[in-house]
């Protein structure tokens, strides 16, 4: 399974999808649409694969499909045994320019070399703003 929308498909349709868990069809459908299940779902869809004998779907595989960069199956027991993998820091992420606030790095603390320059700052915004 490559896809969330492989996982609805293992359901004779998206609405019976929908029923075993509990939502919408349009809710299922919007999942599948968008290749993407809230985490509040996935252990009621692993119960519900297994129900339907699909032991195949586990909280591994949904977490490994929804993530942002794409994560290696490994065999039964590796994960366990794995010391320590090491994911990129908040400091590497603005350096790279792929955190979410990127486009505020002009106004963190570390660009003003004292209080005085902050508070100018912020007396130029609340002037800008009272312009409005």
């Amino acid at each position: 399974m490559d896809k969330v929308a492989d996982i609805i498909d293992v359901w004779p349709s998206v609405a019976e999808f929908g029923r075993d868990l509990g939502v919408p069809y349009t809710t299922a459908f919007s999942w599948k649409d968008r290749g993407a299940i809230p985490g509040e779902h996935w252990l009621a869809i692993v119960r519900a694969a297994r129900h339907r004998g699909h032991p195949e779907i586990s909280v591994d595989l949904l977490a490994r499909l929804h993530a942002r960069e794409p994560i290696p199956a490994e065999p039964a027991g590796f994960a366990e045994a794995r010391t320590g993998m090491s994911t990129p820091g908040k400091a590497e992420a603005a350096k790279n320019g792929t955190g979410h606030f990127t486009r505020f790095k002009h106004l963190r603390r570390d660009h003003y070399k004292s209080a005085e320059e902050i508070e100018e700052y912020i007396r130029a915004l609340r002037d800008e703003w009272s312009h409005r």
